[in-house]
């Protein structure tokens, strides 16, 4: 079972996870710590020892950074990842909103772009958050209005000369949840892509993209990302504790 001070929950500067308010990390955690065996073992997050039972895929355990996951080869992109180990970082394909694995290529090339997130976990030292970024790096670019969006979040435009061409950042000023995002593209040859990183404990980084269609759902998103995350910690734990 994860603990309240479990390390990926654990954060130098606050309660959980930075970009997250109080509320919605002790949610998140509450339903993680009661979403029950039977849940995590219907979404193929946790395999019995010694053998894997039918419908469920089978699973490695992966330490990046210091923390151990659990995770079905399916949400895997890259083979070379398909081992037991220590990694550098982990990269991840899943479908929104049902978070079914999508690492398979004929999968995820049948999956429509608005419906796949990629997420990435890597340990990288001196990382900054998008959060962060926003009254370090962003506002010293910011051009033009800010725009007030129908799905609560404000848009500011990036200095093209500054080197942000057609790139924009979304974030919330009005719930304190901390959310903020950076979309890019969209032009002819470019796909538009909105991608948001947030730093855990030790350096540890999650970094997830997505289709700017999902911003219409971006509290859906950001809570589930983080809920999937501790699900694959927790199946590690769940793992450890049946040998």
């Amino acid at each position: 079972m994860i603990q309240a001070d479990h390390p990926i929950l654990r954060h130098d500067r606050g309660f959980a996870i930075l970009p997250f308010s109080f509320l919605t990390g002790a949610l998140i955690l509450l339903s993680a710590l009661f979403i029950g065996h039977a849940s995590l073992r219907h979404m193929g997050l946790v395999v019995s020892t010694g053998s894997v039972e039918r419908g469920e895929a089978p699973s490695y355990e992966l330490v990046v950074g210091g923390i151990n996951f659990r995770v079905p080869t399916g949400y895997l992109r890259f083979a070379e990842q398909h081992r037991n180990g220590v990694l550098p970082g982990i990269d991840l394909a899943l479908a929104w909103p049902t978070m079914a694995p999508l690492g398979d290529a004929e999968t995820l090339r049948a999956t429509p772009r608005e419906n796949i997130v990629f997420i990435g976990i890597s340990d990288v030292d001196g990382a900054m958050d998008t959060t962060d970024l926003l009254g370090t790096v962003y506002r010293e670019v910011f051009v033009g209005p800010i725009e007030h969006t129908p799905n609560g979040l404000v848009r500011r435009q990036l200095d093209p000369h500054a080197g942000y061409v057609d790139e924009t950042v979304l974030y919330d000023i009005s719930t304190g949840s901390g959310f903020a995002a950076r979309c890019a593209g969209g032009g002819e040859t470019v796909w538009e892509t909105c991608y948001r990183d947030v730093v855990l404990t030790n350096g540890l980084t999650v970094t997830y993209r997505f289709s700017p269609l999902l911003l219409e759902q971006w509290r859906q998103l950001d809570e589930s990302i983080l809920s999937f995350l501790l699900m694959l910690a927790r199946s590690s734990q769940d793992y450890e504790g049946n040998q």
